[in-house]
């Protein structure tokens, strides 16, 4: 159990397999909280499969579910993630674009399989008119994604062109957000009868984004869990996450991966040289076309002028929020502004209190825009003001 994890993700791996090699078992509602790319969903996916293993869960194992999850087809996995899943599967099509192997078809199925996990057949008859038509694009990825997987890897990239349009198709027609009604829904499933008496797990990433219905109706999950499900909850920010809801679950910090696992991901996922990568998320960007130079150079000047009290002009400000006003260009950036954050402090150019209340002014605004739906470039310059009257 988890030694394909070992020289990837070796603290965490290792810590998974004490805990499954003592007991067998494993709490019933977990959180698996750390930074985006570091294997989070993997470790998820991997607990599901051991926990539905017909036999002892080695990671050899060909038992009829295991097999399942080797292309994630299995039916008692339910993924609602408020994810950036275009960016996610579009650098997975340029990848396989580029390499037409195996591994990278792998990667591809797997992280399109993780957005169909959104469309189980169990809600589909729950669905509105404009939801089933959601439904029946979902079905149509399916069986595509089925074609792609069995046919002979020099022919597939035919197929794979038609495989992303249907997709992008699928991805623009998806709000992006767990809503109530999902969170309702995934409760009828787990209150059913399974035939087989199969584990059912729902895996939850990025709740903390959701509205406060959608919360709470988790909440009254993990108080009166369902027998046989398990409840796993993924998150970059788990202090979002309500106090009540973090305290019904059992934590499990996925620690950021170090130089030699970086590099190991590199040369055996992407055929790529770390040394011109700073990270996973920034290979990841890149092969989606995000304009990173750019980005990066913008949360420079935003967060210098604000510890230096060299205000930027209204154009420089303006152009900085256009630039950003697209939430995969928010997200890198405010990673971003974080990274130069740690740079100026180790510079000592800010104090530690200064970072925690710079930190604690963006959680707010940012999940405050989040809840109200507000518009990105306003959320970045009310910001940038905030900061530079308290600073």
């Amino acid at each position: 159990m988890f030694e394909n994890f070992l020289p990837y993700r070796q603290e965490n791996a290792t810590l998974f397999q004490q805990q499954f090699g003592r007991s067998k078992q494993i709490a019933h509602s977990l959180l698996l909280h750390g930074s985006r790319f570091t294997g989070r969903m993997s470790f998820a996916l991997e607990i599901a499969r051991i926990l539905s293993c017909r036999h002892d869960g080695k990671e050899d194992c060909i038992c009829p579910s295991c097999k399942e999850f080797n292309f994630l087809t299995m039916s008692n996995v339910v993924i609602l993630s408020h994810r950036d899943h275009n960016l996610r599967i579009s650098a997975a099509f340029d990848l396989f674009e580029k390499l037409e192997t195996e591994m990278s078809r792998r990667i591809l199925i797997r992280q399109i399989r993780i957005m169909l996990m959104a469309y189980h057949v169990s809600f589909a008859e729950q669905s509105d008119s404009k939801k089933s038509a959601q439904f029946s694009k979902a079905s149509d990825v399916d069986m595509l994604l089925r074609d792609f997987q069995d046919t002979e890897i020099q022919d597939s990239l035919k197929l794979a062109k038609e495989l992303k349009k249907n997709v992008n198709s699928l991805i623009q027609g998806n709000s992006g957000n767990i809503t109530i009604d999902q969170i309702r829904q995934v409760a009828k499933w787990t209150s059913k009868t399974s035939f087989d008496r199969t584990s059912r797990f729902i895996i939850l990433e990025n709740i903390e984004s959701a509205a406060v219905g959608a919360n709470n109706s988790l909440l009254k999950m993990l108080e009166e869990p369902a027998p046989g499900t398990y409840i796993i909850l993924i998150s970059e920010h788990p202090n979002r996450l309500l106090p009540t809801i973090r305290s019904r679950v059992q934590s499990h910090h996925i620690v950021p991966l170090t130089v030699d696992e970086r590099k190991r991901v590199f040369e055996n996922f992407f055929f790529a040289d770390y040394h011109h990568y700073d990270s996973i998320e920034q290979f990841v960007l890149f092969k989606a076309g995000l304009p990173l130079e750019q980005i990066e150079k913008a949360s420079r000047d935003y967060i210098g002028s604000i510890i230096s009290k060299n205000a930027l002009n209204s154009r420089q400000l303006g152009d900085i929020c256009t630039l950003v006003d697209e939430k995969n260009h928010l997200d890198y950036f405010i990673s971003m502004v974080d990274k130069n954050l740690s740079s100026h402090l180790n510079k000592g150019n800010v104090t530690v209190n200064d970072v925690i209340r710079i930190q604690t002014a963006m959680n707010e605004t940012f999940q405050k825009g989040e809840l109200f739906n507000q518009q990105r470039k306003v959320l970045v310059e009310m910001l940038y003001y905030r900061l530079l009257e308290e600073l």
